[in-house]
């Protein structure tokens, strides 16, 4: 497999709009132990890499969901976070929920693409493609 990157991004906390946290231009980790973390699970024994390297199994709140229409609700009716790239695609989105940056230099998030070595791309993944160029040039 190849992984082809298109851009990286400073994580950002995702919290409903009136969250507590939402007075502060940024978070720490320190910041957020206190509120429950959610995260998406695709499969039952997946790994979230991201989870292991902030070591959030520290943490005594953990949400972990498999749909993201889920996580969403969760945040916007409780003090739940999520941690992300920050960007919200505002045609799918509401203003209910904001981000904010985590201040702290913790790695971060690389978005990308990835496609097994030898094998060529057909048009439509080469349109898809360019589609999430476009848009992630423009955030």
């Amino acid at each position: 497999m190849e992984f082809f990157s298109l851009k990286k991004f400073n994580p950002h906390v995702f919290v409903r709009k009136n969250h507590p946290l939402t007075k502060y231009k940024n978070v720490t980790m320190e910041d957020l132990k206190d509120y429950p973390a959610v995260f998406f699970e695709q499969e039952v024994n997946a790994v979230n890499f991201y989870e292991e390297l902030l070591n959030l199994k520290s943490y005594t709140q953990i949400i972990k969901v498999t749909d993201r229409g889920t996580i969403y609700n969760i945040i916007q009716h409780t003090d739940a976070y999520n941690i992300g790239t920050g960007n919200i695609v505002k045609e799918i989105g509401n203003d209910s929920i904001v981000t904010i940056p985590i201040s702290e230099n913790i790695p971060k998030i690389d978005v990308g693409w990835i496609k097994l070595k030898n094998v060529s791309l057909d048009k439509n993944m080469k349109f898809f493609i360019n589609v999430c160029k476009n848009y992630l040039k423009s955030e």
